[in-house]
């Protein structure tokens, strides 16, 4: 039943999704190429032409900076809509577990969350790649007394999952945020997640900020002061106490929304 939820939640995003990527891809592919135009100095360019080229590269990074956004936007609209509204009396007589529900959301929204980082990515390498055609070519060096070991495999793999993790945080956070208001407000409710995320988002900033100037600097000075050796196992274990952390916290944000969902709702 899992399976049939994750093609439907997938199924229902995409089909908005692909219209928002395929227009910030061709704003990237005109975005480029006005910017090579602009930087190639064998074209005099009116005033009032540059005018339009320099706008319209900043219409393109506009729409690749959007793509994340609209999808971020489908998710949790689509999550609010099918949980807490009219449609969520159908989706919880639904003879499927609250959790398989959950977990289809959560899977379907951390795969659409990735594709559209992916899709930003390789939009701006295709804008950089269109803008600097024309640009005097340089040779890479590469330094070739560099040892590629076994904890530049780890650190690699250890990049990918905090990724992977950093987004099922911000998905179940903004998941229980929206059930938060759903639970406690009667209306409203969108304006008061809303209110939940930015209050509690900037408690977590600020409580961040202060752990960074009483722990990140002084181990950033660590990390400076110690032998070259001992570097990469170093950084390799700092990444993998982040990673456990940020699995924790997803582990409990999890619980919550389970809870909140099995328990606390009230749909009467």
């Amino acid at each position: 039943m899992l399976k049939k939820l994750l093609k439907y939640d997938l199924k229902s995003m995409m089909k908005y999704w692909w219209i928002a990527a395929l227009a910030s891809f061709v704003a990237t592919l005109i975005g480029g190429g006005c910017n090579l135009i602009i930087n190639s100095p064998q074209y005099d360019l009116p005033v009032y032409i540059a005018i339009f080229l320099r706008f319209s590269v900043f219409l393109a990074i506009i729409a690749m900076v959007a793509l994340p956004l609209i999808s971020h936007i489908l998710i949790y609209v689509r999550f609010y809509k099918n949980f807490f509204t009219d449609e969520g009396y159908l989706t919880f007589t639904l003879p499927v577990k609250r959790s398989q529900l959950l977990n289809s959301k959560l899977i379907s929204a951390t795969i659409a969350s990735a594709v559209s980082t992916l899709a930003l990515l390789v939009e701006v390498l295709i804008f950089t790649a269109i803008s600097t055609i024309n640009l005097p070519y340089e040779e890479i060096t590469i330094d070739k007394t560099y040892k590629f070991d076994i904890f530049d495999v780890g650190f690699i793999l250890e990049i990918f999952v905090f990724f992977i993790l950093v987004t099922i945080v911000s998905v179940l956070f903004t998941f229980c945020c929206i059930t938060v208001a759903s639970v406690i407000a009667k209306k409203a409710k969108l304006i008061t997640a809303i209110g939940i995320y930015y209050g509690t988002s900037t408690i977590m900033s600020g409580v961040l900020e202060f752990a960074y100037l009483f722990g990140g600097i002084a181990l950033i000075e660590k990390l400076i002061s110690l032998q070259k050796t001992m570097v990469k196992p170093t950084i390799f274990i700092v990444v993998l106490c982040i990673i456990v952390f940020l699995a924790i916290v997803s582990l409990l944000l999890y619980l919550l929304e389970y809870f909140m969902l099995d328990r606390k709702l009230n749909l009467s």
